[in-house]
């Protein structure tokens, strides 16, 4: 089980309890995370108390996605603005679709779909990992999704042509 999981599900409670629980075992962090929940449940300010909480120094890029996210929630598009341009700067040569994902919440989907022109193939693991993330919801609609999901060997019908089935006797998942 993948500590996103409950996030990218939309189980957005169950995801801030499991971050909260994993923060306290490890003596904090999760604030990108936590923040998240906050903001997929229309919490924005919330969310940016703790996308401002990230250590500047040690997630430079996670703080500045997250504070622009929020403030795109918060219908501050111009406060926002530099702070998309900059994660562009510091995170451009990181293996990283915090940008892709930030842009396309703040609803930039030319910006998106370019953004992945230029780096698929070689982004493709990334992207097959983080496209379910709620972030990129306001691009799902984008016929070039769909293009994208294919591209990534993630369209519903290449995900419906794998053969896949479970015994679950013999996996010994019951008794």
């Amino acid at each position: 089980m993948c500590i996103r999981d409950s996030l990218y599900a939309g189980r957005f409670t169950d995801a801030e309890r499991e971050f909260r629980t994993l923060r306290s075992l490890v003596g904090g962090g999760y604030n990108w995370y936590l923040g998240l929940t906050r903001l997929f449940t229309e919490r924005p300010q919330e969310a940016l108390a703790f996308f401002e909480s990230i250590p500047a120094d040690t997630g430079s890029a996670h703080r500045l996605a997250g504070r622009a996210v929020a403030l795109c929630d918060l219908g501050r598009e111009a406060d926002a603005r530099p702070l998309l341009e900059e994660l562009v700067e510091v995170a451009r040569d990181s293996p990283t679709t915090l940008i892709t994902r930030a842009h396309a919440h703040c609803g930039k989907k030319d910006f998106v779909f370019e953004w992945f022109e230029q780096s698929l193939p070689a982004r493709t693991r990334e992207l097959q990992l983080e496209f379910p993330s709620p972030l990129y919801d306001a691009v799902r609609d984008d016929p070039r999704w769909e293009d994208i999901l294919r591209r990534i060997g993630r369209s519903k019908e290449q995900v419906d042509a794998i053969d896949f089935s479970l015994d679950i006797a013999k996996a010994g998942l019951v008794d």
